[in-house]
């Protein structure tokens, strides 16, 4: 699995944020306090709660997750992923079906709506290879997506995690030696 595009608006400081053509390895830099973690975070919550249905109930949920803490915006997912047959399989893609190639294009669109105190999950569009899933049953078993929580599964929340915690390691790496060259040391 390989993330190529993510476009994020309205998730804690990310009022609008697009990252195109990604890259297999890509590094964010930023000064404190610019989004590196909260956009981490974003997919963070955007894969462990991925499935597609298209509305499910979350309940309350924390209001700094929105941008300005104003619920009235919809917090905005929209990412581009790319993905083996083998993986689009183990998703519950029914194997030998002719819209899954060797390598697939897996677009979600994805919102969460307020209020924070009862809020929505709401897939507006999940695509494969360009066909609208909502218009046809590729799915063997669309439960699968919610009872494996297959990206969970995949271990994407544990990578996300190592990531914020290198980018702390850096950020105060980056601090230790900005305090030895003020002193002279470096």
């Amino acid at each position: 699995m390989k993330i190529r595009k993510i476009s994020i608006e309205h998730f804690r400081s990310l009022k609008s944020v697009s990252m195109e053509d990604i890259t297999d390895l890509t590094v964010l830099i930023g000064t404190n306090s610019s989004g590196k973690s909260n956009l981490l975070e974003a997919l963070t919550v955007f894969f462990d709660n991925l499935d597609p249905a298209p509305e499910r109930k979350l309940g309350a949920i924390d209001h700094y997750n929105w941008f300005d803490r104003n619920d009235d915006e919809p917090i905005i997912f929209s990412i581009d992923i790319q993905l083996k047959r083998e993986e689009m399989e183990k998703m519950g893609f029914k194997k030998g079906t002719t819209i899954v190639k060797d390598m697939n294009e897996l677009n979600i669109v994805r919102s969460i709506q307020g209020p924070y105190t009862s809020a929505t999950w709401k897939t507006s569009m999940m695509k494969v290879n360009g066909l609208d899933l909502a218009s046809t049953v590729i799915l063997a078993d669309p439960d699968k997506w919610v009872k494996q929580n297959m990206f969970r599964r995949w271990g994407i929340t544990f990578y996300f995690l190592i990531l914020q915690l290198f980018f702390a390691v850096i950020n105060t790496f980056g601090v230790i030696i900005t305090c030895l060259i003020a002193r002279g040391l470096i």
